[in-house]
C-alpha cells in the first residue's frame, strides 16, 4: 500500500501553482506604476525575477503554513515495531 501524499506537499504544490496568477498580477501592477508608457512593458528579467520570487515564495508559505502529518504504522505493522523497541 502507498503512502499517502503529505498536507504540507498539497499545499506547497497549489501555492507554486498560486504563484503564476500572482505574478501575473504583481508584473500588471508593476507595468501600470513604473513604465506607464502605451508600448513599454515590464523588461523580461525583471519578469522573470518577479515570477520565480513569488512562486517560489508562495510554494515555501504554503508548506510552512500547513500542518505536518504524523507518520503512522499500519496494524500489521505495529507487532513487528513493538520487537524492535528495547525493553525499558
Amino acid at each position: 500500500m502507498a503512502r499517502p501524499v503529505e498536507r504540507k506537499v498539497y499545499a506547497a504544490t497549489i501555492g507554486a501553482g498560486a504563484g503564476l496568477t500572482v505574478s501575473n498580477f504583481a508584473l500588471w501592477v508593476a507595468d501600470t506604476l513604473w513604465w506607464p508608457a502605451p508600448d513599454a512593458e515590464v523588461p523580461g528579467p525583471v519578469a522573470g525575477f518577479v515570477e520565480l520570487i513569488v512562486t517560489v515564495g508562495l510554494a515555501f508559505l504554503g508548506g510552512w503554513l500547513a500542518k505536518h502529518d504524523p507518520g503512522y504504522v499500519e496494524i500489521d505493522q505495529e507487532e513487528n515495531v513493538a520487537e524492535l523497541l528495547p525493553d525499558v
